[in-house]
């Protein structure tokens, strides 16, 4: 049996529908947060947005020179490896179909983190749970609002599914049956005295929300950091501090040896953006 038959208003499939609606909402959040958090230095005429987007996704980006200009793309890796496991051929495929092959000699590796790690996974992963969070006081308020089981035989199902599409639709529901006395002998009403729970979610989403800023590299600001002790502030930046500085080493890192790589040709830099470290 279908889900269309069982819930004629639709309540699963739009659960389905608004679970993905608020994942894509958090994902979009977190890409644009994490798109800023960084200033990069490098020639005008490329794309900065594109390298923080290799980053965040897939973990690693290349940055090499192409036609005599400074370039920055995703790549995959082919052939063999150095003794620290970096792959020696780099294979870079362009939106326009055009592949180029580049070495260890020119083109220089940057990692999102000493791992290598996109932000994806971390996004993904905290975003599924917020949109959990989301539709959870979704059905807490449905409930809250039409908090009724209604109970026929199944000739009376045609009725009952009209009647409860009116109940959620804030349409007032109209009985007249000829053969009974009541209402009750019509179609029984089962309440199921639901309670408000939706501030209880949302605190946790609070708190789901700062350890999710905290793994990619903020501090949300603390509506009670008066009550926190000068070691309970420390505790929580320092696993920032170390989220935003490996971040950050790894790319300056990268900048460094392109820069040798080209004779500083082009002296490239990356440091954190202004502002980007809060969230409030």
């Amino acid at each position: 049996m279908s889900n269309k038959n069982i819930f004629p208003n639709a309540g699963i499939s739009n659960a389905y529908v608004n679970y993905g609606r608020y994942y894509t909402r958090y994902m979009n959040l977190f890409s644009k947060m994490c798109a800023g958090r960084f200033k990069w230095s490098i020639p005008e005429y490329y794309p900065v947005q594109f390298i923080e987007q290799f980053l965040i996704y897939n973990g690693k980006v290349l940055l090499f020179e192409l036609f005599d200009k400074f370039e920055a793309w995703n790549f995959t890796e082919n052939g063999g490896f150095d003794i620290h496991g970096y792959p020696l051929k780099r294979n870079v495929t362009f939106v326009n179909g055009r592949t180029a092959m580049f070495d260890e000699n020119n083109s220089i590796i940057v990692k999102n983190n000493s791992l290598g790690i996109p932000d994806s996974n971390t996004m993904s992963s905290y975003a599924s749970q917020l949109a959990q969070l989301d539709c959870a006081i979704d059905v807490n308020l449905r409930a809250c609002k039409t908090p009724i089981i209604l109970k026929g035989n199944k000739s009376q199902m045609d009725s009952i599914k009209a009647a409860y599409r009116q109940f959620d639709g804030d349409t007032p529901v109209m009985v007249n049956d000829k053969n009974s006395t009541t209402l009750r002998e019509c179609i029984e009403v089962f309440d199921l005295k639901t309670t408000y729970r939706g501030n209880e979610y949302y605190t946790t989403k609070d708190r789901l929300m700062a350890e999710a800023f905290n793994a990619l590299g903020f501090y949300p600001e603390n509506d009670k950091a008066e009550r926190l002790i000068v070691d309970e502030v420390n505790a929580n930046n320092s696993s920032v501090n170390s989220v935003r500085y490996d971040m950050l080493k790894m790319r300056q890192q990268a900048c460094d040896d392109f820069n040798r790589m080209t004779n500083n040709k082009y002296n490239i830099s990356v440091e954190f953006a202004a502002g980007s470290e809060l969230v409030v």
